[in-house]
């Protein structure tokens, strides 16, 4: 199953009409048309046709639906890799941010992400010199708000230098990674932490602690599976937390498609498990 499902074929007549119906001033009128176009196999043809329209109405509609298209298959490929097992956690880590703000870009989050890998770029290759750079840099994890999303979320964690323990160590591993130095993330004490094959240990939640020769059987090595499944639960908990029905259909929709469980059977008011009217429910 995918986000976007299968794509029809639409007659060159239905078409036409398909376009005029873009043209009427009326959203709902305008919605219908799109809600037909979007998920065609000639959507991509009548876009290249159409966007640069003398028509300004015309040319608005395009561009949504362009941007609609675009956001699908992104979200279709991001759960794709997560089913497959194909994906690289960086990548899907940007993606998850641009999926979840419509004013964010890929292109955005990679140069905020350059500035400071540049920046790090003259530094000693090490563990300790990792740590001591985005101790330097002021990056902690929060002393409160600890439910806001945006420690979730890679962008809001490279502006604010705020972000849960666990973006800070993917962000520490990335960085240390693309200098050749090999660091895991692992669970320790209920923290997610950064490990070196030396079994030295460090915990953005303490400080950017290090410890030295902790015992292997007190560290659980994550996988990049565990770990992105780790970061959408917390990003769905965060968006059931603030009630955004948005965050919150955005997140299912991922992990109801990579578990390949029915969307139906969340509870309600999300699906419909315990739904007020179904057979069986005291309604008192």
């Amino acid at each position: 199953m995918t986000a976007s499902g299968t794509e029809q074929i639409i007659p060159p007549e239905e078409i036409a009409i398909l376009q005029s119906l873009l043209q009427d001033e009326d959203e709902s009128v305008a919605s219908l048309a799109m809600e037909k176009l979007l998920p065609s196999a000639g959507l991509d043809s009548f876009l290249a046709a159409h966007q640069d329209d003398n028509d300004p109405m015309l040319r608005r509609r395009c561009f949504q639906m362009g941007y609609i298209s675009a956001y699908r298959r992104d979200l279709d490929g991001l759960i794709g890799s997560l089913k497959d097992n194909s994906f690289d956690l960086w990548e899907s880590v940007l993606m998850l941010d641009r999926l979840y703000d419509s004013q964010s870009s890929l292109s955005y989050l990679k140069s905020l992400y350059q500035n400071l890998a540049t920046d790090y770029s003259s530094r000693k290759d090490s563990l300790r010199g990792l740590v001591r750079f985005l101790k330097e840099r002021s990056f902690i994890t929060p002393a409160q708000n600890w439910s806001d999303i945006s420690n979730y979320l890679i962008g809001d964690v490279l502006e604010n230098r705020i972000g849960s323990g666990l973006m800070l160590c993917i962000l520490a591993q990335q960085l240390g990674g693309q200098r050749g130095l090999t660091v895991n993330i692992c669970l320790h004490a209920g923290h997610y932490c950064l490990v070196d094959e030396k079994f030295s240990l460090v915990d953005p939640m303490e400080g950017w602690k290090i410890s030295s020769n902790v015992s292997p059987n007190l560290c659980h090595l994550c996988s990049k599976k565990e770990l992105i499944l780790a970061l959408l639960f917390q990003l769905y908990s965060m968006a059931v937390i603030s009630w955004d029905p948005f965050d919150i259909f955005l997140f299912q929709k991922i992990l109801a498609c990579y578990f390949d469980f029915p969307e139906n059977a969340m509870p309600y008011p999300v699906g419909n498990f315990l739904h007020p009217d179904a057979p069986g429910v005291d309604k008192q």
